[in-house]
């Protein structure tokens, strides 16, 4: 009976035993299956942030380009990759996505190799860093550049799932357990983590030192024949540009302000070499991506460039000339910016109007952020624009059927420069 009592204990002994194992068998199995989930969210990540690298550069190199992922106004890939907001410490947004990716999924890799509890610790802390970027990425999208990216959506969904699932590594290995590995790993290892480190940051620092700065000017000129006299088509692609950036003026040179004898705004320098007139539309990602490219060009020059800008809205509400309703809300913002030049604020809501395209804004709003004397602001919306009529009838005998268009002696071009701008503006001042 004793030697049957000890062979039944010794039996559920070897029972709970190999119970025991195919709970931490299986467990294991779950703990792996997350390192590879997480290794293969970033690899969607990395793939995406690659797509948008591209398209970023499609959009800033052309701006009659068109993207896949561009639906509408609001849905356009194209509008938030052209805005100033993909640029950051002078690098695309989307080259640091694949930056990021790539150094989260060699922590994932190293982790399903190391099965370490420090890594997951790790994994969470950054995946936390990226989820306070993606919401702040996202405000951005909403309320600055009123216009959401397909692919960046993406890539917030594998953020999101990327977070959820380090999380529950976390929980697998312990939070407590894995972080004390973490502190313990730093503090054992200290040099390899500093070099580590440092190498990243190295990494980071090199992509901002030696990456190309980018020109919004460069876009603006294309090689068209100085004798072209009409404005093409907007459906029509202009060729890609070859002009090599102009050089800078030396320290000192500033850009003056002024009003034409016609009573045209104008920027730029007092006696210009040459002076270029634009016709455009606030809510146009075009015409924002030139302004940006037109005020590069005046730091440049400024002593030998003056832009003159005239409204030309894609909106029926005033444009009767064009053949269907572009945009909603272009002749409200031209109005609004007319108003502010009479309260001398033209350029400041110039800029302003450019930053919040897209939405229907208020007077009052337009007036508190620009300081304006609200009063005097609703007299002015409430008469007349005489100036507005004035730019549409011009562009109307230029016979404009879109925006950007540049007007350079008397000759209309749409979307890019003549060569003939860039040849004028590298002559010395005051020289022909």
């Amino acid at each position: 009976m004793e030697k049957e009592a000890i062979g039944h204990e010794g039996k559920k002994a070897k029972s709970g035993a190999a119970q025991a194992r195919r709970k931490a068998n299986s467990a294991d199995a779950s703990i792996r299956g997350l390192w590879v989930a997480s290794l293969v969210v970033f690899l969607i990540g990395l793939a995406l942030s690659a797509e948008l690298v591209r398209l970023h550069f499609e959009a800033t190199s052309n701006p009659a380009y068109h993207s896949y992922c561009t639906v509408n106004d609001t849905v356009s890939c194209d509008a938030v990759t052209r805005s100033k907001y993909s640029v950051v410490f002078g690098v695309p947004l989307a080259i640091w996505g694949v930056f990021g990716y790539t150094l989260m999924a060699l922590i994932a890799l190293h982790g399903l190799r190391r099965r370490s509890r420090a890594q997951a610790a790790l994994l969470v802390t950054l995946n936390g860093f990226v989820l306070v970027v993606t919401v702040l990425l996202a405000a951005i999208s909403h309320f600055r550049i009123h216009a959401w990216c397909l692919l960046c959506i993406g890539t917030y969904g594998v953020n999101v799932t990327a977070a959820i699932v380090s999380l529950r590594l976390l929980t697998k290995e312990g939070a407590r357990e894995s972080y004390a590995a973490l502190l313990e790993q730093f503090e054992k290892d200290l040099g390899r983590t500093v070099g580590i480190a440092g190498l990243a940051g190295g990494a980071a620092l090199a992509i901002i030192l030696l990456f190309p700065p980018t020109h919004a000017s460069a876009v603006l000129v294309a090689p068209q024949p100085d004798d072209s006299t009409a404005a093409p088509e907007v459906s029509g692609a202009p060729p890609e540009s070859s002009v090599q950036p102009i050089p800078p003026l030396p320290p000192g040179a500033h850009i003056e302000e002024g009003v034409t004898s016609d009573g045209l705004p104008w920027i730029g320098a007092e006696k210009p070499v040459v002076t270029v007139t634009e016709f455009f539309d606030y809510e146009c990602s075009h015409c924002q991506q030139a302004f940006r490219g037109l005020h590069e060009l005046l730091g440049l020059n400024p002593d030998r460039l003056r832009l003159v800008v005239r409204h030309f809205p894609l909106d029926q509400a005033c444009n009767h000339s064009i053949s269907r309703q572009v945009y909603e809300h272009s002749c409200s913002y031209a109005k609004l910016a007319n108003c502010a030049r009479e309260q001398h604020r033209f350029w400041d809501a110039h800029e302003y109007l450019f930053d919040h395209g897209g939405r229907t804004l208020e007077p009052a709003d337009f007036a508190s952020d620009l300081k304006l004397n609200a009063k005097a602001l609703r007299a002015c919306l409430s008469r007349v624009d005489q100036a507005l009529n004035r730019d549409i009838e011009a562009g109307i005998q230029l016979e404009l059927h879109g925006t950007p268009v540049f007007v350079v002696d008397g000759k209309a071009y749409m979307q890019h420069l003549p060569r003939v701008v860039v040849e004028q503006l590298r002559r010395p001042v005051g020289g022909f």
